[in-house]
């Protein structure tokens, strides 16, 4: 579905898009992972308010083709 290869390691997380839940810390530490790792990719899995902001966070870290951004999922 996302066209990830099946030797990329994959790194995810199911939460609210809330402040509190520390998305941002987790695209922080995506930039320094990918350094060392370029064949990861990072996956959010839930919906909430801080889409738009976590959209434009990965935009300016340059994570767009690392991270997906999957919306509220039912097939966790």
């Amino acid at each position: 579905e996302l066209g990830i290869g099946d030797g990329t390691l994959l790194v995810g997380m199911v939460a609210i898009l809330r402040f509190k839940k520390g998305h941002l810390d987790l695209l922080d530490a995506a930039v320094e992972v990918t350094r060392a790792l370029p064949d990861v990719r990072f996956v959010l899995a839930g919906n909430g308010p801080q889409r738009e902001n976590l959209e434009r966070a990965i935009a300016e870290r340059g994570l767009q083709q690392r991270v997906h951004l999957l919306g509220l999922r039912r097939d966790i």
